[in-house]
């Protein structure tokens, strides 16, 4: 643990407010070739990578998330030197931790439908797959928003619902989620993100989205945003 005395000052946040008191560190760091002041400045814009093969929203995410942990982050980085990330979050110092949650009757139907599944991400593709499947649901999965628009208007009557992330090559789930919903109004949709619910919502006015899922999520987290959307 590390106490900050003025938090804003000596860590980033990026717009959100930090305060004095004990925060739980991370550090990870390397040795490799470090960020010039230009790649610095755009370290956190969506899309931006210095790698060929990357998609430049891993940073990006990340900062969604720590500002839904109301975390903050110092970075030092020199060229040829390597960089080091160090992240900062609120540590709690009292209270005690929450009671697991009752397993559910084993055998017990949760739910069925299919849901359409969207995300560029293969490892949170699969992982989501194998987590509504356990619910009982069926799966059409799609890698982005172009390949999901796609299935959907070949078949919108397949699907009760669409789980999509927000932030996705070719076509982001902003643009998806207006197509569909102009070729079935009554579709629920429910969109993820790695920022957090009130970024996304000023997006999404009014009773749009039948419920939103702040990255990483639970299993217990999909499972009550699901059943919620589907009512």
């Amino acid at each position: 643990m590390e106490y900050l005395a003025n938090p804003q000052e000596q860590v980033e946040s990026h717009g959100w407010s930090l305060v004095a008191g004990l925060y739980v560190t991370l550090e990870v760091a390397d040795t490799g070739c470090g960020m010039s002041p230009e790649t610095r400045r755009r370290l956190f814009d969506p899309f931006f990578t210095t790698k060929f093969s990357g998609r430049g929203l891993g940073l990006s995410a990340m900062l969604g998330i720590l500002k839904g942990h109301n975390a903050g982050i110092r970075i030092r980085s020199r060229e040829g030197e390597g960089s080091s990330f160090k992240l900062y979050f609120p540590a709690c110092v009292t209270g005690s931790l929450p009671a697991a949650p009752a397993p559910a009757a084993p055998g017990r139907a949760e739910a069925t439908g299919a849901i359409l599944l969207v995300d560029d991400e293969p490892d949170i593709l699969e992982a989501t797959s194998e987590l509504l499947a356990a619910m009982n649901f069926k799966v059409i999965s799609a890698r982005d928003g172009l390949e999901a628009l796609e299935l959907f208007q070949a078949r919108p009557q397949d699907f009760s619902l669409v789980l999509m992330d927000l932030t996705m090559p070719r076509m982001d789930g902003r643009e998806a989620f207006h197509l569909m919903r102009a070729r079935d109004p009554g579709m629920k949709f429910v969109l993820c993100s790695g920022f957090n619910e009130m970024d996304v919502a000023k997006d999404f006015p009014g009773p749009s989205l039948a419920g939103f899922l702040q990255k990483p999520y639970t299993y217990q987290m999909l499972k009550d945003v699901v059943h919620q959307a589907l009512g």
